[in-house]
């Protein structure tokens, strides 16, 4: 009897596009170039005043990481605190376990910190130091091209691919996030690295699947953000599914490499919970409260643990649903600081709602699917944390968890289709589609120029 075979899933592609040209003309590329210069310009002048990217630095000093990092040079795993009372004098959210302080956030920031030392000691004398340019070279440098190439291919557009990611940096939590990481705070700072490893993640399973490449991305969001674990089944999946590349690997082979590397993934991750806490699975979060007094998030911590389904309702409330709330003061309104516990995305970034318009087709097709699936599970393991997100007035820190899985998968559906399906035009006709994915573009632009504060001009010395 003949074999039956079932054929690989393809690449994504928006509703009624036409089939891609088999290679991209020079012209294709330059216009490609062209738009994404106008959109660094773009971004530049949105979001300039909020991040001032030639003021950015990090060091030891305020940065958990960063002096973890240090610590591991100089031989030890704990934090120095020698000549105070780190019980109750130690740097935010850091662990107190067995006498000593230990950083308890992902070891990503500590990895590149390691590694740069050496450089950031000829640069500006104190390994501990990164310069203005260098980190946010690092920490920001790849979004804009990143979300560039994502949503260009999401839309199959120069133009719409790059309207996208402009609100998804000027006018998503991500704009606060930057502005925060800009200052070294670790906690928005890994909000932001997780973005760059969500993308490579998506570029990888819903394209060619090369899966090498989706490891990477992976280890770059799970390194930064644990929670972002749970997008393995979609490189699983992919890794299953995906034609056997020109060497001639069969879907098992692939599949044991994908797992190998999930493994080399989790190791680090595992190995560092041992050696601080006795325990693999052991990520110390709990140890941040020890000598702590009572307060919001420390009183849900004690009453029912690090993740409880307690929690789902009122997250799902600051995530989703709460709305802004506003102070009048001489200059204007202004977000109140007494919401620093959320507002919900649905308010701020009111874009993402596409995704119920474009439900229908991701359920329709594997690679959407899964990536959603996948979405929906880390968004339930961040509604189940004891905390909310805490400090962050006017939007949600951990709806960047899923973010750009949705505004990818809702994308090719944001826009009416082209009159002239053979070109890409900018001037295509204006329906309901294009009215709505303009209004939602603007609302988040003029929120988050609201309620991110400008940036303050600082001196940066490495001394």
């Amino acid at each position: 009897m003949p074999q039956l075979t079932t054929a690989p899933e393809q690449p994504l592609s928006p509703p009624n596009a036409p089939d891609p040209p088999a290679r991209r003309t020079p012209n294709d590329r330059a216009q490609s170039l062209g738009v994404f210069l106008l959109l660094v310009v773009a971004i530049l002048l949105v979001a300039g005043k909020k991040l001032q990217l030639s003021q950015w630095s990090a060091s030891a000093d305020d940065n958990a990481a960063i002096a973890e990092a240090m610590a591991w040079r100089a031989g030890r795993l704990d934090l120095p605190h020698e000549g105070r009372d780190a019980a109750v004098d130690r740097m935010h959210d850091t662990a107190w376990y067995n006498n000593k302080v230990y950083n308890i956030f992902p070891p990503l920031m500590a990895f590149l910190s390691y590694a740069a030392a050496p450089l950031n000691q000829a640069l500006s004398g104190r390994p501990d130091f990164w310069q203005p340019m260098l980190y946010a070279l690092l920490a920001f440098g790849p979004l804009p091209l990143l979300g560039f190439l994502v949503f260009r291919r999401a839309t199959n557009s120069d133009w719409r691919g790059a309207l996208i990611t402009l609100v998804w940096i000027a006018g998503s939590p991500l704009l606060p996030a930057l502005g925060e990481a800009r200052g070294a705070y670790l906690g928005s700072l890994n909000h932001v690295f997780s973005q760059t490893g969500l993308l490579l993640l998506l570029w990888d399973v819903l394209g060619k699947r090369r899966i090498w490449l989706g490891l990477i991305g992976l280890a770059v969001a799970v390194w930064s953000r644990q929670m972002t674990a749970l997008y393995a089944p979609a490189l699983l999946w992919a890794a299953w599914r995906g034609p056997a590349d020109a060497r001639g690997f069969s879907r098992n082979k692939r599949a044991f490499g994908t797992i190998l590397g999930l493994a080399m993934i989790a190791a680090p991750l595992l190995t560092l919970n041992y050696l601080k806490f006795g325990n693999p699975l052991q990520f110390g979060y709990g140890y941040i409260y020890e000598n702590r007094p009572s307060g919001y998030v420390e009183d849900r911590f004690r009453a029912h643990g690090v993740f409880s389904h307690h929690f789902i309702p009122e997250n799902a409330y600051y995530q989703f649903v709460a709305p802004p709330r506003v102070a009048l003061g001489l200059d204007g309104l202004h977000v109140s600081e007494t919401n620093n516990i959320g507002t919900g995305i649905v308010w701020t970034t009111p874009i993402v709602l596409w995704l119920l318009i474009a439900l229908p087709r991701c359920l329709a097709q594997a690679p959407a699917r899964i990536a959603l699936l996948c979405s929906l599970a880390v968004m339930l393991g961040d509604l189940c944390y004891h905390s909310p997100g805490f400090l962050q007035s006017g939007y949600s820190r951990f709806a960047m968890d899923y973010l750009p899985v949705w505004l990818v998968l809702a994308a090719p559906c944001m826009f009416d289709p082209p009159p002239n399906r053979q070109t890409d035009r900018c001037d295509s006709a204006w329906g309901w589609r294009n009215w709505l994915t303009a209004a939602c573009v603007a609302w988040s632009l003029f929120y988050f120029q609201t309620i991110t504060p400008d940036a303050y001009f600082r001196g940066v010395v490495g001394g």
